[in-house]
């Protein structure tokens, strides 16, 4: 009975090990020769045990170098056939588990194990030395990037990486597919291999994927690839392959489009759908959006989150394919290293213009950051402290990863700066970093328990890995996602004018009806409708590619740190930093308790790339020029907060952020905050229609997240920006300080009703508002571009009316094609005329607005009326309001004013209003006086004729009125005595005269670099907009002005003796 159980036994093993092997021991009949199973002829056996497993094998394999190439294919090859015996054997094994006969069960298991090796082995042996491979299939590897692991092998490592994560999948696939890799094979063949050449089998098989990869666009089937690419690295054997496999360092190819293309993990990273100047691969992504015209916006749009959802999984993937990579200690600086050598690469992409093709595409270098971005998401919280004690400036010189010689610095703006940065690599203070970053500065490694993300070897390798991601992912950003951002909004903006002309050349068709300009022109309109349709194609791929919320959102979140990271470093300056012991519960603390007031900056500061701010302003504009949502959930975490809490304190850090206009420049991130509502055009900072201010609510009106620092310093600083925006010596400058200004206004007129705001506003004015002080440079300023924009409306209107009157005389312009041109040039004009009146308008209303408001409190009035400011102030009061109530008002007059935003009724209340306000802070009527001076524009009839038409139309009430009427009424009086006093005085001795005014000096001071003689009132002017003599342009300042006062006592009595007689 034992002998027949045994053999029963033995019979069970025999038919299990022939349905894994797919073989028979019985002769099949003649027409079922050459079917499966395979009859094992040379066998020499009636039953399989363990000790024929490998003969039969063999046998088995042997059959496959028969095979001819029409018999051939991926699933029939001999890799195929080894791959379906592991997973039958693994299937037979569960099974074996379940049986009663636990002793039975142990030995099959056992003997299906060591058949699961055989299986391991032979495929080795067949991936390594060609063994039992057909000739056609060792034809096919002898092929260019081509190799028996990618023929035999990577069919089945691709389907599994598309079928299912992790390469578990053991259902097989489609009819004649590769069948996806079961369970434990490719580890185990890794496992078998480690010390007896897996590199052969990995480095075929990783430069596979790299051409699979190959021209595969987001609608292809990229997943297959990255996803195995994903899951071999998790096998610490496969990463450290990987970096040491020919073509992985990326340091010597030509370019950053050779990294692109070349480099072994370049063709993954390449995966995108931005703009290039080569193609995206196929299936082509342009192909989405063909014929617009006829696509509803719900088709776009499902097309746009097509292109998005498929991104982010790409990138996702990508992600784990690094991180896996990172956790082996001996692959992670080559990892780094690999990065760094990308971005380096691609340091050209910084330029104003460079050459493309040269160069690594958007979204290359968009992916690279966004897999730096997730890198950086363990330590990307300012409040826990884990960067902070890892991130050194000494990086920038001392960490060997990317050359920041030529970038310009936040620090390094003017002469002398060069010394002071040579003396970063040796004499770092020890209270300029942190411990663990002072010890990098000398390139000597913390103990590793201390730095537990330490990349070793090389000077790379001697910094924190945090420090590393931290700096690289900063430069990935500004290459590629801050790069990317700003061509979107230039192409979005040529898409813009590009309809605009041609909505200007359909309202000129008609009236080249039947005129040979017609075909001319309808042939032109084709070609531009073209033109729109693929900027705006070009308009959609960047929405899909670059305003992904996670991606803004956690660009949001990097550049919170970047900025709480350069306050703190910033901080660090002359002494103990004031952040340092901050707990890590109150983020805003951190922010609010920094003070850079009388501090200069370190050395290792000054070192610091200034594009780490500009990129920071650039993020927010963008997000809220685009997608304002993210911004909205930004504020309500508080990174916005701290984002905008750091940009104030730079705003005024002059020592800190030397260039003015990139301190010019942090005022864009505050203003696009704004309500749609509060925001000119004119400001050229789009927003989207759906910005409703809640950002700006809860960051600057004392929100839930609000940051305390705003609310004490952001006046101070905007006020600071104001007047610096005069120096910003950038090509544009003369235009671009208006711009800066009027969004200066439009953020303190906003926060004017906020009282905290109003608080440190007056509290400033009443410190800073006396002779020479900052906040007379900015009333003075303020009065300037007011006087500059209003004038030049004035100039414009009676232009635009003789433009008006010309266009009604011509008509239609007849149907000659001479006349048409000459109509369509006319309207040309006209448009152009309308677009800058509209312009000065509105900065013109901005300004008289922002001098309305600050008339209304006597503190931030007051400096209207010091002497060289009075008299100025009165005369632009007087100037404009001749011209709205006198005889010149008629040459104003336009057929539609709303055309070009001209509103007299408003311009001629705000300004009676100034003068109300004015007066009534000023003693001893000294507004009056000012008014009263002005020869130019002043009559005794000018502030009744205003007080009347302000009747008559109902601006203002009758308590406005009165009070304008009294100081009529005072500003007659006075007249009336000056003109007396000018018949008594006569001619005034030129010793006693202003040079510059030409008027009698009341104090005269003394210019110590010319020695020329000026009343205070002229020179203090002067100095507030120009820090020089303007005798010999030697600096001067109002501290240095020498009393005349021998020549003022000899006026005093000159005027007493006139006054006698």
């Amino acid at each position: 009975m034992a002998s027949d159980a045994q053999s029963k036994l033995a019979a069970h093993t025999s038919l299990i090990l022939c349905k894994v092997l797919d073989v028979t021991l019985t002769a099949p009949e003649p027409s079922a020769l050459g079917s499966s199973p395979f009859f094992l002829a040379d066998l020499g056996a009636t039953l399989l045990d363990a000790s024929c497993v490998e003969s039969a094998l063999t046998d088995r394999l042997s059959a496959f170098e028969d095979m001819q190439a029409a018999t051939t294919s991926t699933s029939s090859s001999p890799i195929a056939y080894l791959v379906a015996v592991y997973r039958r054997a693994l299937e037979e094994e569960r099974r074996a588990s379940n049986l009663k006969d636990k002793e039975f069960a142990e030995t099959l298991v056992k003997t299906l194990a060591e058949t699961r090796q055989y299986a391991i082995s032979y495929t080795g042996m067949v991936l390594q030395h060609s063994m039992f491979v057909p000739a056609v299939w060792q034809e096919e590897a002898k092929k260019p990037k081509s190799s028996l692991v990618s023929v035999l092998l990577l069919p089945h490592m691709l389907s599994a990486g598309s079928a299912a994560p992790g390469l578990a999948s053991m259902a097989t696939d489609a009819a004649g597919a590769p069948e996806p890799l079961p369970h434990g094979f490719f580890d185990a063949l890794c496992v078998r291999f480690a010390e007896d050449g897996l590199e052969d089998i990995v480095r075929p098989l990783l430069w596979g994927l790299n051409e699979k990869v190959q021209g595969v666009s987001p609608l292809g089937d990229f997943r297959g690839p990255t996803g195995t690419l994903a899951h071999l690295l998790e096998n610490k054997a496969i990463a450290a392959v990987m970096a040491s496999t020919e073509g992985f360092d990326a340091a010597n190819v030509r370019d950053g489009r050779a990294v692109e293309n070349e480099s072994l993990l370049g063709p993954f990273f390449k995966l995108s759908c931005l703009p290039d100047v080569f193609w995206n691969g196929q299936p082509s992504v342009t192909d989405l959006f063909v014929n617009l015209s006829n696509q509803t916006p719900a088709a776009i749009r499902a097309s746009v989150n097509l292109l998005r959802a498929a991104l982010v999984d790409a990138q996702e993937t990508l992600f784990r394919a690094v991180r896996s990579a990172l956790r082996e200690t001996t692959v992670r600086e080559s990892i780094v290293a690999w990065f760094a050598s990308a971005l380096r690469h691609n340091a050209g992409r910084a330029k104003m213009q460079f050459e493309k093709y040269l160069y690594g595409s958007h979204g290359f270098i968009v992916n690279v950051a966004a897999v730096l971005l997730k890198l950086c998401m363990p330590f990307i919280n300012p409040d826990d402290g884990k960067a902070f004690a890892r991130i050194s400036p000494a990086w920038i010189d001392g960490g060997g990863r990317v050359d920041w010689s030529e970038v310009t610095k936040l620090v390094m703006s003017g002469q002398g700066d060069d010394e002071d940065a040579s003396a970063v690599g040796g004499a770092l203070s020890p209270g300029t970093v942190s411990a663990a970053a002072a010890a990098t500065t000398q390139n000597t490694p913390t103990a590793p328990s201390d730095r537990p993300g330490t990349a070793g070897g090389g000077v790379g390798g001697s910094f924190h890995f945090i420090c590393d991601c931290f700096f690289l992912t900063g430069y990935a950003l500004h290459l590629g996602v801050v790069r990317a951002l700003n061509e979107h909004v230039d192409s979005s903006r040529d898409l813009s004018r590009r309809i605009q002309f041609l909505q200007e050349m359909e309202r000129a068709r008609p009236q080249l009806e039947g005129t040979p300009m017609a075909t001319t022109l309808d042939q032109r309109m084709s070609e531009l409708r073209g033109m729109v349709e693929d900027g705006q194609r070009v308009r959609y791929l960047y929405e899909a590619g670059l305003l992904e919320d996670g991606l803004l959102e956690s660009c949001l979140a990097y550049y919170r740190l970047v900025m709480r990271w350069l306050l703190k470093e910033a901080d660090a300056g002359d002494g103990p930093t004031a952040m340092e012991g901050v707990s890590s519960a109150a983020s805003t603390s951190a922010v609010e308790r920094a003070n850079l007031e009388g501090k200069e900056p370190t050395a290792a500061f000054k070192r610091i790339p200034d594009f780490f701010l500009e990129d920071t302003v650039e993020v927010v504009v963008n997000a809220a020029r685009f997608v304002p949502t993210v911004l909205e959930r930004a504020s309500t975490s508080g990174t916005l907060s701290d984002i905008v809490g750091c940009l104030v304190h730079f705003m005024q850090a002059r020592s800190f952020v030397r260039n003015p206009y990139l301190r010019a420049k942090c005022t864009e991130a505050l203003h696009c905050l704004l309500p749609t509502d509060d925001a000119r055009e004119t400001t050229h900072v789009e927003r989207h229609p759906a910005s409703d201010g809640a950002a700006f609510i809860s960051v600057f009106e004392g929100g839930p997240t609000g940051c305390g620092y705003v609310g004490t310093r952001l006046v101070p600083s905007l006020l600071c920006v104001f007047v610096d925006a005069e120096h910003m010596g950038t090509a544009t400058g003369f235009y671009d300080k208006w711009m800066v200004r009027l969004r200066c206004e439009e953020i303190l007129t906003r926060i004017w009703s906020v009282p905290q705001h109003r608080a440190i506003w007056i509290e400033h004015a009443r410190e800073h508002g006396k002779e020479g002080g900052s906040y007379v440079q900015v009333l003075n300023m303020l009065v300037n571009d007011a006087i500059y924009h209003l004038d030049e409306v004035l100039k414009k209107l009676p232009e635009y009316r003789d433009l008006e009157r010309q266009a009604a005389e011509f008509g239609d312009g007849g149907a000659t094609p001479n006349a048409a041109r000459e109509r369509q040039e006319l309207d040309r004009r006209i448009r152009s005329e309308e677009d800058q009146i509209r312009h000065h308008m509105s900065h013109a209303e901005a300004h008289l607005q922002a001098m309305e408001m600050t008339a209304a409190e006597r503190a931030t009035a007051a400096p209207y009326l010091l002497p060289e400011m009075c008299h100025r102030v009165a005369a632009m009061l007087n100037y404009f309001l001749a011209h709205l109530v006198g005889p010149q008002r008629k040459k104003l007059k336009v057929s539609d004013p709303t055309k070009v935003g001209f509103n007299p009724k408003g311009l001629l209340r705000v300004i009676t209003s100034i003068i109300i306000r004015l007066d009534a802070v000023s003693s001893d009527n000294v507004l009056a006086a000012g008014a009263v001076a002005d020869q130019r524009s002043y009559s005794e009839g000018l502030y009744p004729a205003c007080s009347e038409l302000l009747r008559q139309t109902g601006i203002m009430s009758e308590i406005e009125a009165v009070q304008l009427e009294a100081f009529a009424e005072r500003c007659r009086v006075i007249h009336s005595e000056a003109v007396e006093d000018e018949e008594l005085m006569g001619d005034i001795p030129d010793d006693f005269t202003d040079p510059i005014m030409a008027t009698l000096m009341r104090d005269p001071v003394i210019l110590p670099a010319s020695r020329a003689v000026l009343d205070r009132p002229t020179i203090a002017r002067h100095l507030l907009t120009d820090p020089f003599d303007p005798f010999n342009r030697q600096p001067l300042k109002l501290e240095d002005l020498i009393p005349a006062t021998e020549l003022k006592e000899r006026i005093d009595a000159w005027v007493a003796e006139k006054k006698k007689k």
